[in-house]
């Protein structure tokens, strides 16, 4: 155990006066604002902000507190006239030590606190929270309990549907419904309400069938509501415990907080005939002129065959819409130079188009070009085993049509393959070949309840994507957006010998894979740190995309398996580039060491400021003591820094505790340059060996880093890198203290992510 280190860099200026480049402080609290709210967010923010509540509202109150204090309690009091009703007290030391750094956003830090009941507060406008900081009081802030106070919703627009997506959203609107259901209903409301009522009641004729009220309060808590949004959709669903008699005289009436907001009619139809619907499959007969055979042709990179030009591989579709609208899987168009489509086995191909893919759904949807297709619709009703069904398609890539029958004979089945990842699959028994991919999985009435996207010979077990699990994909693959997909046409792959990522066969230009330099032949081997495909799947994968927005900025590394060459970069971001003589180097010295421990990665990362906003970088969640301050030599600012670790004092004191020490100064430039700064750090008499490298480049700093290996007890190794600029008007000096393998992960999320972003100190 080593007597000190210091908490960032100690240097010796050329006057040979020491003292610590970085030592945060921790300001007192100061309150910047006290809001109360309908709700808060999940960083304690609030959500339709308020002062006025209903007597059964649950009180939400935000405290907005300058910086990042690291100490002191905020008191809250809430009292009616001279009554306190309670007291809750938020030690914000304790807070960081579980929590890390509270909820930083914008260089400030925001706290909550929740004011429930056991029974209605009675009304009135002599309620008030008082704010006490270290017990000082601050402000105090009124609010009022208005019996009967209305809330204001609006319909925008109701719709029935055969679906509804993830946000209730209405997918595939229709008024005719057949006996066996279920009744999709899909409200629109104006703005982003968070409390009022919504019902809807179903009559036959003049009799009531149900009744449904939805509570917008507890839908906010499940959903939760963008305060910003425009409008939100709210879903009922009605499904019958016998069929609905046919006929046109069923109608919802809704109500808005109890009053009637309109009445919306709907029909119960008998299965429907092509001269009731034209173009519309309604027998098992028909099912072939609306499936389709694709070929898909272009240059693709396989795993064992190497380079394949301008090659074409088959694949099914079927047909949705009467314009031409289609269905396949990813795995059949997506990279494809251009797709040839033949109809119900026509002799003639005609050309169609990719409107939007999703990788880990294993789905796409194209339009053919023409119009006035036959089509098939979805099935209604549950979807049971035992269920007779028929797989539909062009296996094996004859331009033969084929029918084969078998029964549903698991609802939930496996969903993870080496080219897709769903939550679960349909298991039938209606054989499957190479082929059919893409194809419908139909019942004997021609209705469609899955698309085949698997099988495994060895155990004579098919799967289909689930129609439930495949129409809210496709809703917003209609609509030209991808889903769950960067652009790739990609494979899991794993030699079992250490090496595993998703094998890229092709690329589809323009997407954020090909804006980041990927290229078919490239495997890539992490994103976000996370190494892929161990377990031979993509689930790994398609949970990083699930997680994040589609223009999120995430990091990837990718072996060029033509060359031989790790290269990383970001989706989104900087292009991808040879890993750098830093990062190789890193990655040895951890080989090296035989005291190395190894780790679970970290959960994840979460961006933090300096006190001041000028400094920003991603650390890992689990380093939760975090400061920000100033910089200072002999009491004297020069510049501003962040420490962050689990335990930022035992960081000091053991070379057992990782964590992350980051300064810059504008003052310091003017006196040293890389060399000369880190010349002024040498850890040498604790470690065991130091060796300097000159070739830092991250495309935003250039600079030079000491690499120390085997370092005190725990045999670690540390990473001190001063960098600049272009304009060299300030320096960066970064100190990484790496324990395990999840610590190399952290410093390249450190390094991809440290940026001087405000103004520094000059004087």
């Amino acid at each position: 155990m080593k007597a000190s280190r210091p908490l960032v860099l100690c240097l010796v200026a050329l006057s040979l006066l020491s003292g610590c480049l970085l030592r945060p402080t921790s300001p007192p609290p100061e309150v910047l604002e006290a809001r109360f709210a309908k709700g808060l967010s999940e960083q304690m923010e609030p959500l339709n902000s308020t002062t006025e509540f209903a007597p059964e509202d649950t009180v939400y109150f935000s405290v907005k507190l300058k910086g990042n204090p690291r100490k002191g309690v905020i008191t809250i009091r809430y009292l009616y006239q001279d009554q306190e009703i309670t007291t809750v007290s938020l030690d914000l030391a304790q807070m960081h030590k579980e929590k890390g750094t509270l909820f930083l956003i914008g260089g400030n830090t925001f706290v909550g606190s929740t004011l429930t009941h056991e029974r209605p507060f009675p009304p009135g406008d002599e309620y008030r929270a008082e704010v006490l900081i270290d017990g000082q009081p601050t402000g105090i802030y009124p609010f009022a309990v208005i019996a009967g106070a209305p809330v204001a919703l609006e319909i925008l627009g109701v719709t029935f549907a055969r679906a509804l997506g993830p946000n209730m959203e209405p997918i595939d609107p229709i008024n005719e419904f057949p006996p066996q259901g279920p009744i999709y209903l899909s409200v629109e409301l104006k703005g982003a309400p968070q409390q009022g009522t919504v019902g809807a009641r179903y009559f036959y004729k003049q009799q009531e069938i149900t009744s449904v009220q939805m509570d917008l309060a507890e839908w906010a808590q499940a959903h939760p509501i963008s305060p910003q949004a425009q409008s939100v959709y709210v879903g009922f669903t009605l499904t019958p415990d016998q069929p609905f008699p046919t006929g046109t005289e069923y109608r919802a009436e809704l109500s808005l907080n109890g009053a009637a907001a309109g009445t919306y009619a709907f029909a119960i139809a008998a299965p429907l005939t092509p001269a009731s619907r034209p173009g519309a499959v309604s027998s098992l007969s028909e099912v072939k002129s609306a499936v389709v055979q694709i070929e898909a042709q272009g240059s693709f990179v396989h795993p064992q065959l190497g380079q394949l030009l301008n090659v074409a591989g088959r694949g099914s579709g079927f047909i949705i819409d009467p314009s031409g609208i289609a269905i396949t899987n990813n795995h059949v168009a997506a990279g494809a130079a251009f797709l040839k489509v033949w109809v119900g086995g026509a002799s003639e191909a005609r050309n169609a188009k990719v409107l939007g893919v999703s990788e880990c759904s294993d789905l796409a949807v194209i339009d053919i070009d023409g119009e006035g297709y036959p089509y098939l619709e979805w099935y209604q009703g549950p979807i049971p085993v035992g269920l007779e069904v028929y797989a539909a398609g062009f296996p094996l890539g004859d331009p033969e049509f084929t029918l084969l029958q078998g029964i549903v004979s698991k609802e939930r089945a496996m969903g993870e393959t080496d080219w897709a990842s769903i939550d679960h699959s349909l298991e039938h028994t209606a054989p499957t070949n190479p082929g059919n991919s893409g194809g419908p999985l139909v019942t004997k009435e021609g209705k469609v309840v899955g698309i085949s996207y698997a099988n495994r010979a060895d155990t004579n077990q098919h799967f289909a994507i689930s129609r439930d699990e495949a129409l809210p994909i496709i809703e917003q693959l209609r609509q030209g957006n991808d889903v769950n997909s960067i652009g790739v046409n990609g494979q899991a792959v794993n030699n079992g010998q250490g090496l595993s990522g998703i094998w890229v066969a092709s690329v589809v230009s323009g997407s954020a894979a090909d804006r980041a330099g990927v290229k078919a032949g490239d495997i890539i081997l992490r994103m976000e740190g996370l190494i892929l495909a161990i377990d031979g799947s993509m689930a790994d994968y398609c949970d990083i995309l699930r997680s994040h927005e589609p223009g999120d900025t995430l990091s990837i590394e990718v072996l060029r398996f033509a060359t031989q060459e790790i290269l990383e970069g970001q989706l989104n971001g900087r292009e991808l580039t040879v890993k750098t003589a830093f990062e190789r180097q890193v990655e040895e010295a951890a080989q090296g060491e035989e005291g190395r421990q190894g780790a679970p990665r970290y959960s994840g990362y979460r961006t933090v400021t300096d006190d001041t906003g000028a400094l920003t970088v991603d650390i890992p969640n689990e380093w939760t003591d975090v400061g920000g301050g100033s910089w200072k030599i002999e009491g004297k600012v020069v510049g501003v820094g962040i420490a962050a670790a689990r335990d930022i004092e035992r960081f000091r004191q053991s070379w057992a505790e990782p964590g992350m020490l980051l300064g810059a100064s504008a003052i310091l430039a003017q006196e040293f340059d890389e060399a000369g700064i880190l010349d002024q750090i040498d850890y040498s008499d604790e470690c065991e060996s130091r060796q300097r490298f000159t070739d830092y480049d991250d495309g935003l700093y250039t600079g030079q880093y000491d690499v120390y290996k085997g370092c005190g007890e725990a045999n670690s190794t540390l990473i001190v890198l001063a960098a600049m600029p272009e304009e060299r008007d300030f320096i960066i000096v970064l100190t990484v203290g790496l324990v395990s393998e999840a610590d190399e992960e952290a410093l390249k999320r450190i390094i991809d992510t440290f940026e001087v972003i405000g103004e520094l100190p000059t004087e």
